[in-house]
């Protein structure tokens, strides 16, 4: 005899929601997954269409907030006064962010965000 509470005919319960299961025929299983199929991709069709408007602003903040950590991180401030002591004047903070978003963001990404200048056709870009 087992030690179960009903028996060994005892009444079978979903584990997640404590209910008692309820039988599911093999048309009814294929028709929810279908179901869970179709809404995944309408939820894929709608980031595609969001995507192109949010990622430059996230590339922006991204960006933003490497100029943030670049200022209050004593390293790169030693090296900014390393290059200061040649009497250079070179803003790289701007580049190393630049570069440091596109490496995070890899080639497809970055071809969304990318903000270069480009010319109609037959006419040479000015920079």
């Amino acid at each position: 005899m087992t030690h179960q509470p009903m028996g060994i005919s005892g009444i079978d319960l979903d584990i997640v929601t404590g209910r008692p299961r309820q039988v599911v025929t093999r048309e009814e299983r294929q028709a929810q997954e279908e179901l869970k199929e179709v809404k995944a991709l309408q939820e894929a069709v709608q980031i595609s269409q969001e995507l192109p408007a949010v990622l430059p602003i996230v590339a922006r903040q991204l960006e933003n907030r490497l100029l943030e950590l670049m200022k209050a991180d004593a390293q790169c401030l030693s090296i900014l006064q390393i290059i200061g002591a040649f009497r250079l004047k070179i803003d790289l903070g701007p580049q190393v962010a630049a570069k440091i978003r596109r490496q995070a963001m890899g080639v497809v990404l970055n071809s969304m965000t990318d903000e270069t200048k480009v010319a109609p056709e037959g006419i040479p870009a000015e920079e």
